[in-house]
């Protein structure tokens, strides 16, 4: 259960700051204007007051970064003498624009989905809201919140905080809320699937994906990493012809099924390319979403597996330690931290902090007058 360590600066730049690639797709905005927030129908360019505690620079650093590049985050920030803020994002310039289903409200409340998308305005697909009727789903998404912005600061704080002001807002069905995204928007939507299984039960990957256990989508602290294994599903829908995103599509189950994540689901859109969901394959991806789940297979062999394979790397770490091969120890850790992430606390801080310490020797100690 081991990957291809990387270097520090690809960890840095994929994890902190990195630009995803994907051009914005246009879409035609449904204009309505409703004046009581609470009502059926498109509502654009909205303020929203509450901040999540979930989107907080501590909680990120804890759920999102491997624990060497928090680390390195902190020990950073504190060198240079500034203070992380506590929230990332100024809300009164903030906008956001959701969708309120037409009907009576289901007895559970709304069914959520969070959209992450590649473009920058916060527009909704016209097409898209009859199925959002039919399945009772509120839809709400951010402005600048796009490929060109920064993940960790604005994408998943701009998500977190649409979420936080829907539940806020509405009676809504907890175990029917979702986060989705198309492109460069889905893999951060997977990312913030991984990190927050306690806000969302599920994943609509359009387009876009990633490796489990990689410095792209690290793993989250152990407690948090098995609710995601028992509750969440994710729905990869992407086109037939998009021939690239396809073969990522399937090293992301395929590391899913390595790492003891088995409830996955495909959805392929027939003679499409890198495209935006389609309503009626929209359609069949809120229903895979909604399904019953069958309980989870025994993941008790497969969890085994995985802590003994944290085991081993660590063990390695510590004979090269041993042997007082830090150069060695130090790439050997940089690859437990990408490849399990918060699953190999304490002990990859604990070993970060002994490679760190200056080799003394006797003949090194300077001299002390008396």
């Amino acid at each position: 259960m081991t990957g291809t360590p990387s270097s520090k600066s690809r960890r840095v730049a994929a994890t902190l700051f990195v630009l995803l690639s994907c051009a914005a797709v246009p879409l035609a905005r449904a204009h309505a204007t409703v004046a009581d927030a609470r009502a059926p129908g498109v509502h654009e360019d909205m303020v929203f007051e509450n901040y999540s505690p979930a989107a907080a620079s501590g909680e990120q650093q804890r759920r999102l970064l491997t624990p060497l590049l928090a680390k390195t985050l902190r020990e950073h920030i504190a060198a240079s003498g500034q203070v992380l803020s506590e929230q990332s994002l100024d809300l009164a310039r903030e906008r956001f624009a959701y969708y309120v289903p037409s009907g009576d409200v289901p007895a559970n409340g709304y069914r959520v989905l969070v959209f992450v998308p590649p473009w920058q305005q916060a527009a909704l697909p016209h097409t898209w809201l009859a199925v959002l009727d039919r399945h009772a789903t509120i839809l709400v998404t951010a402005a600048a919140s796009g490929n060109e912005e920064n993940v960790i600061g604005r994408r998943i704080p701009l998500a977190l905080t649409g979420y936080e002001n829907i539940a806020r807002r509405f009676r809504i069905d907890v175990s029917h809320s979702w986060i989705g995204g198309l492109s460069g928007g889905s893999r951060v939507a997977l990312r913030i699937a991984l990190g927050y299984p306690d806000l969302f039960r599920g994943a609509l990957l359009n387009a876009g994906s990633d490796r489990f256990g990689t410095p792209e989508l690290p793993f989250p602290p152990a407690p948090l990493l098995q609710r995601f294994e028992q509750d969440m599903r994710l729905v990869y829908a992407t086109g037939t012809r998009d021939r690239s995103n396809l073969a990522t599509d399937r090293a992301s189950r395929d590391s899913a099924r390595h790492f003891c994540i088995t409830d996955l689901h495909e959805l392929p859109m027939r003679n499409a390319g890198h495209a935006l969901l389609d309503a009626g394959t929209l359609d069949r991806a809120l229903s895979a979403l909604e399904a019953e789940r069958s309980p989870p297979g025994d993941l008790d062999a497969c969890r085994v597996q995985r802590a003994r394979a944290v085991s081993e790397q660590i063990a390695r770490v510590e004979a090269l330690l041993s042997r007082g091969d830090n150069p060695a120890a130090q790439i050997e850790l940089t690859s437990l931290d990408a490849n399990f992430g918060a699953l190999a606390l304490p002990q990859s801080v604990a070993l970060a902090q002994r490679i760190a310490q200056p080799v003394h020797s006797a003949a090194a100690e300077p001299a002390v007058s008396r």
